[in-house]
């Protein structure tokens, strides 16, 4: 009798749709990586062979996940747990309790269901994981006691996790707002330049949210793309003006950050992990002139933009701060009452 099959997990079938539409489009992503993607230096081929791998790691991880999901045979006296390699027997007087909680994603909500074995050790199902979940979850509950005491203290808000992640929070804050803290005026002689023509014509590029760049190569350093964007950008009066002034072919100069170009052109300094396989082909220009020394980035409104900048970052920082400095006082406040409250 204690043999007998009484119910069994079924998968969800949209649960199973879903893991398996990840799986194609992740694989499609692979595709598009492996034939568009061109790498114009090394750094460029190791960034693709990263990327490669971070996409075949995740089609792995959804087949392994999809084979794996545990599946549940109910008993008489006890119910299986079966997955890919280990089948663990659970009799239901092994476990003190059970509890459950409702978790809201950001498209969709599900409910993770806990038991707690006598050895505290803890038993997790997800309701969306199954087409028939309440029908074999019905049957686990009614042979299972709760525990509403010790129910009360497991589903008790960690307040001492949430102090610790607020302080965190409130540290890394402090340490970059003090990256804002500069206001030095930028010089046109703060930068290293290169002299070279054109490749091919200046191009307007049109980014996410209707944010636009300048792009241009220069035939000296093939191996690099030269951008235009975010202050300097707009430090350009007309688009379409910059953009006519200069023709493929033609002598231009242009201004870089001195650490940038001992890094990438002159090899002075050593690159590091980001500059190598991030940002190591794309260059942004801080200044630009052509032969006859005409300057086209007004740097005066550089540093306006800039100082203004700054100031929003501080206060923003400086606000964010404030409030999670008194959230990881408050939770840890917190802690320290229940701990009493426990005590006594």
């Amino acid at each position: 009798m204690n043999n007998k099959l009484i119910s069994k997990s079924k998968k969800s079938f949209t649960n199973t749709i879903i893991i398996l539409s990840g799986i194609v489009l992740f694989s499609f992503f692979t595709y598009l990586l492996y034939n568009n993607f061109k790498p114009k230096n090394e750094y460029d081929e190791t960034l693709k062979i990263i990327g490669f791998v971070v996409l075949v790691s995740v089609i792995l991880y959804c087949i392994y996940y999809l084979i794996n999901q545990k599946v549940i045979s109910i008993y008489e006296n006890h119910f299986e747990v079966k997955r890919l390699f280990q089948t663990k027997k659970h009799l239901f007087s092994e476990f003190k309790t059970h509890y459950s909680k409702k978790i809201k994603g950001k498209y969709n909500s599900w409910t993770e269901y806990y038991f707690i074995l006598n050895t505290d050790e803890k038993l997790t199902l997800i309701d969306s994981e199954y087409s028939n979940f309440y029908d074999f979850y019905s049957i686990i509950r009614k042979n299972i006691k709760v525990n509403n005491e010790l129910n009360s203290k497991l589903l008790q808000p960690n307040f001492l996790k949430y102090s610790i992640i607020c302080g965190i929070i409130t540290g890394s804050l402090i340490y970059f707002s003090s990256y804002f803290y500069d206001f030095k005026r930028i010089e046109n002689n703060d930068f290293a330049y290169i002299t070279s023509e054109l490749k091919n014509e200046i191009r307007i590029i049109k980014g996410s949210k209707g944010k636009k760049h300048f792009e241009l190569e220069l035939t000296s350093q093939p191996n690099f793309e030269f951008k235009i964007s975010g202050r300097s950008y707009n430090s350009i009066g007309n688009d379409n003006d910059f953009v006519k002034a200069f023709n493929k072919g033609d002598e231009i100069i242009i201004g870089i950050e001195k650490e940038e170009y001992e890094k990438k052109i002159s090899k002075i300094k050593k690159l590091n992990l980001l500059d190598k396989y991030f940002k190591f082909s794309t260059i942004q220009v801080k200044q630009l002139k052509d032969k006859k020394g005409i300057f086209f980035i007004d740097l005066k409104e550089v540093n306006r933009l800039k100082t203004q900048n700054n100031y929003i970052a501080i206060a923003l920082f400086s606000f964010f701060g404030l409030l999670f400095l008194y959230l990881t006082i408050g939770n840890y406040r917190t802690h320290i009452k229940s701990i009493n409250k426990i005590k006594n």
